[in-house]
């Protein structure tokens, strides 16, 4: 739900940002990013309820600013508190607001990208050791299955159920720390 959020997030700085090149005002701009929203994910959408939310409180005469602030702390993201604050120094000291939020897009943009990226390679390993977990049930099961008589010796003598039981001791070990290994956030 959150990185659907936060990508959700990235199309409409991209939507914000192509209506102030097209020369659209602040107050304009985020109205026909809201429409954009509106259109690209549906009315119920989360970023959807989120523009139509800020459009009206700024109906209300609420500054762009204020609004957006607002927007930041009740999705708790942080690209989103990030833009509201560049976007409201931008504003106080009368930079050029279409270059800052070009830039700052482009930047949240790559970041999402890369955490994105990261997030596949880390899914990729947590698959790759679900596989590594069942190769010793697996190779365990198909001895038996071909030849059922050659693990007997395994289970059947002292000496093998205390080699098994190590065995199964390190196995656990490493399942354990392979899924620590793979328990990683971004």
């Amino acid at each position: 739900m959150f990185e659907q959020m936060e990508r959700q997030f990235m199309d409409a700085l991209a939507s914000l940002a192509g209506a102030l090149k097209a020369g659209y005002s602040v107050d304009h701009a985020l109205t026909e990013a809201w429409r954009e929203m509106v259109l690209l994910y549906g009315e119920n959408a989360l970023i959807s309820r989120e523009f139509g939310r800020m459009q009206s409180r700024l109906e209300m005469n609420r500054r762009p600013e204020e609004v957006l602030m607002e927007f930041a702390q009740r999705s708790r993201l942080e690209d989103a508190a990030v833009f509201a604050e560049v976007f409201a120094v931008a504003g106080r000291s009368g930079g050029d607001l279409i270059l800052v939020i070009s830039k700052t897009t482009e930047m949240i943009g790559e970041k999402l990208r890369a955490e994105q990226e990261i997030r596949t390679a880390i899914r990729a390993r947590q698959f790759e050791q679900k596989i590594m977990n069942g190769m010793p049930l697996g190779i365990l099961a198909y001895m038996e299955v071909v030849s059922p008589g050659y693990m007997a010796p395994m289970y059947g003598t002292i000496r093998g159920i205390f080699i098994m039981s190590l065995g199964l001791l390190l196995y656990g070990a490493a399942y354990l720390l392979g899924k620590k290994m793979t328990e990683i956030e971004v």
